[in-house]
């Protein structure tokens, strides 16, 4: 490659980097602002709460945990996401998937696979409780499961 096709190559990428998190900044706030309408159904501070949560504790981003990636620890995130919006929210997986733009089934798959990961694997408990207890914590309750 010669240096002008690699200044070139190089600016398309830096652009199609600067797309890339503009395109998930977009996504993130169509996403988030669905909150706001189904704040009678389920608390925004509840779905705030945990998502905050769950990225710090899993150390991925928002935009990961609401979007589509299949990376396993990013899935994990997700589910365990999704599985404490149910919990700490009015546990109705159909509103759950509208508080989430998440159909239902998508829930309940991730409260089924939360489940059977914590009861096979003492790690992945360990990590569901603590992230319990940090999300019990930020929004003032006792939660003991």
């Amino acid at each position: 490659m010669t240096p002008e096709e690699l200044t070139r190559f190089t600016a398309l990428e830096a652009r199609l980097a600067s797309l890339e998190t503009r395109c998930a900044r977009l996504e993130l706030g169509e996403r988030y602002d669905i909150l706001e309408g189904v704040t009678g159904i389920l608390s925004k501070r509840i779905v705030t709460a945990c998502l905050l949560a769950s990225c710090d504790y899993f150390g991925v981003t928002k935009t990961e945990i609401l979007g589509r990636s299949r990376i396993y620890h990013v899935v994990w995130a997700r589910q365990v996401f999704q599985a404490m919006v149910y919990e700490f929210g009015n546990r109705v997986f159909t509103d759950t998937g509208k508080a989430l733009r998440k159909d239902h089934s998508s829930i309940m798959h991730s409260v089924k696979t939360v489940s059977n990961e914590c009861e096979n694997n003492q790690k992945r408990a360990e990590q569901v409780l603590s992230l319990r207890a940090k999300i019990a914590q930020m929004l003032g309750k006792e939660k003991t499961q």
